[in-house]
């Protein structure tokens, strides 16, 4: 009995404490039957054989409470009674931890043929009383373990829907952010605009004064002065066309600015993306001819509604920005399709790529990784500002030596347009 005590105390595995229960009815009285019955959590008791009485029945009502007790079987007394009496059992012994039954007991005669002696009934009263707690604590620790497991999944599930809502939150800092930049910017703009393009105008009206009186004193004086002051009216007129494109430039600019800070006119109607991209092809023709090979896998897509025009700036911004990328032979590559109720536009290049540290910025306005002079930083910035307008996205995979993809979505059905505040 120590041996079995010493089990049932250590053990919170219910089949390891059952089996000991059976180990030990074995080898002290070896009756036949024994049955042990368990709660099944649905308000019966029962035992691996499929034997069962309900928690109801009378029988178990007739229990002595607290405590484990030993008691005869009537046989006829209730349907579980006769139930058990049907296997040949003749005693029950209720497993109760105060006023909780954790179990029944119903034992057959000895196999020997001898009766059940006061000895008999004093071991299984200690054995009924052991096994109770042993089973309350073994279903009080299952009901831990599941209580954990449930806490765990659910502070999991709580952990990446937190994980979601931090990423979510991060996107829409940066978005209000970057609005917050392109408002100011638009304010800006709108307050420097005039200022900048009236001295560029009287620049490029003074400069062509200065090209064509230089060139026409030239012409006068063709022969009756030195070299050197020939010389002189050449480089004064060259200098004049180096300031016309300084101030072309600077008109540009300007131009872009004010595109890349107006508020989006509505006019969205369905549109033809491959005949877009196909135009902006045929405007940079020039650029690339002989030099890079234009790849295209158009796929079957619908015609999204969007701005007709604002889309082609989209794509000449993007071909533009792919053919200055490729430095000498190269190639562009096209693709599109259709998914999830939006069109992709794919717009690859075999240039020399772009450092990953690089990529998050390349939407900035400002930002370029060409030379000095070779760009505004405001081409990506624009294309960028139009696809969102149309409630898309633009994403760039690129790494060093491998090339640039810009993927371009926009949803078929995009949402409608909201007037910007002055």
């Amino acid at each position: 009995m120590e041996v079995v005590s010493r089990t049932l105390a250590a053990s919170l595995d219910r089949s390891e404490i059952v089996a000991a229960i059976a180990r030990t009815l074995t080898q002290t009285m070896a009756p036949a039957p024994c049955l042990l019955l368990l709660p099944d959590g649905a308000g019966t008791l029962r035992d691996r054989g499929g034997i069962a009485v309900e928690a109801d029945d009378p029988l178990v009502r007739a229990v002595p409470a607290p405590g484990a007790s030993v008691m005869s079987l009537v046989a006829g007394s209730s349907p579980g009674a006769r139930s058990l009496a049907a296997e040949g059992a003749k005693l029950i012994v209720a497993l109760r931890v105060e006023e909780s039954l954790e179990g029944l007991l119903a034992l057959g005669p000895k196999r020997s043929g001898a009766a059940y002696g006061s000895h008999d009934l004093r071991l299984l009263r200690t054995l009924g009383n052991q096994s109770a707690i042993a089973l309350r604590n073994a279903a009080s620790y299952a009901a831990v373990r599941e209580l954990s497991a449930t806490l765990e999944q659910r502070v999991e599930e709580r952990t990446q829907d937190l994980a979601r809502t931090h990423e979510a939150l991060l996107a829409a800092r940066t978005h209000l952010a970057r609005a917050d930049k392109l408002a100011s910017l638009g304010r800006l703009v709108a307050g420097i605009a005039h200022e900048i393009n009236n001295p560029v105008a009287f620049i490029n009206a003074s400069v062509d004064l200065i090209q064509t009186a230089a060139l026409d004193l030239r012409d006068r004086l063709d022969g009756t002065v030195d070299v050197a002051c020939a010389t002189r009216l050449d480089a004064l007129a060259q200098n004049a066309s180096i300031c016309r494109e300084g101030a072309a430039r600077a008109a540009r600019i300007v131009r872009e600015l004010t595109a890349f800070a107006r508020a989006p006119q509505d006019g969205r109607e369905p549109t033809d993306l491959h005949a877009g991209l196909d135009r902006a092809l045929q405007l940079l023709r020039g650029e690339y001819r002989d030099r890079i090979e234009i790849r295209r896998a158009y796929g079957d897509i619908p015609r999204p509604r969007c701005n007709p025009g604002q889309i082609d700036q989209v794509f000449m911004n993007l071909l533009t920005n792919a053919v200055q990328a490729v430095e000498g032979q190269g190639e562009i590559r096209l693709r599109t399709y259709a998914d999830n109720g939006s069109v992709f536009v794919e717009v690859s290049d075999s240039g020399p790529g772009i450092a990953p540290e690089l990529c998050e910025r390349v939407f900035e306005p400002f930002f370029t990784t060409k030379a000095v002079g070779q760009g505004t930083g405001l081409g990506l910035a624009i294309a960028h500002s139009l696809v969102a307008r149309h409630g898309g996205d633009i994403q760039l995979q690129s790494a060093p030596g491998k090339g640039a993809t810009f993927v371009v979505r926009l949803p078929v059905d995009p949402p409608p347009v909201v007037p910007e505040s002055a």
